[in-house]
Parts: structure tokens; sequence; C-alpha cells
């Protein structure tokens, strides 16, 4: 089944802190993304690589099944063309940050973003209130269908 919108077009908010120093910290920003204007992704890590800047999602440390320390992503995109519409909304967002005089926080709202084709996709907000309104009729944790 294909994806029905894609992560740009519910990303409407994205926060960028650079971080100040050197040395061999290659972090250079974190970043906090808002999503629908319901759902924000925090500690999302900018760093510079050998190929330019990419994203690090937050992690957890466990053991894996080999018996060494391995850290998970706790939340990730799930395909290329998400990792590349959020990589791309955030370096735009840590450029504006860095290029805006000693200013440590760049917004990127959905104001601030070309406005989607409204031929494409339904509103996000229309999804939800649909998903919503299709489970309003249950009272009880028995009718929940999970």
């Amino acid at each position: 089944m294909a994806n029905q919108y894609s992560l740009a077009d519910l990303i409407t908010d994205v926060k960028v802190t650079p971080l100040q120093g050197g040395g061999n910290n290659k972090i250079v920003a974190f970043a906090r993304v808002t999503l629908a204007d319901c759902f924000v992704l925090n500690d999302i890590r900018v760093i510079e690589g050998q190929n330019g800047l990419f994203l690090g999602m937050p992690a957890r440390k466990a053991r894996g099944s080999d018996g060494e320390d391995k850290y998970f992503d706790i939340y990730y995109p799930i395909t290329k063309e998400a990792r590349e519409e959020l990589t791309q909304a955030v370096v735009q967002a840590y450029e504006e940050a860095i290029n805006n005089g000693g200013r440590r926080t760049a917004s990127r709202s959905a104001s601030s973003r070309p406005a989607a084709n409204s031929h494409s996709r339904p509103a996000p907000a229309r999804a939800v209130a649909a998903r919503t309104a299709a489970y309003a009729d249950l009272d009880d944790d028995d009718d929940v269908p999970f």
C-alpha cells in the first residue's frame, strides 16, 4: 500500500538549535520537528559527516541478541523518501539558524514553506478527524479494537 502523505506535507514546524564550540564533536545542532501540529519529534541530532550533514535519531542502549550493548533508534523514517524530506527540512532550518546573525534557534513553520497542491491529498487534520470519528462510539476498553 502506498503512502497517502509525504512527510513534507505533515511537517508543520522545525526548530533547530546550533551548538556552540568545536573540537571533535561532530554534532552541530539539535532539532525539534512538529508533525501536523499535534506530534513532536525531539532530540534529533544534526551531524557533520564526511559527505555533509545528516540526522541522528534519538536512540536507547540495549543488549543485542549477541550479548553486546547496541543502540536502537526510538523513532525513524521508514522510507528513503521520508528520510530525505526530514533531512531537507532540518538542514534548511539549520542553515537559516547559522546564517541568522547569532540567533540560536531558527524555526521553519508551515507558513514559510510552499503550500501543498490542493488536489494532491486531503489535509492531515481531516484525516485525523476521520480516524477519531471512527472510534467515537467506543465507550470502554472492552470495545478497543487492539
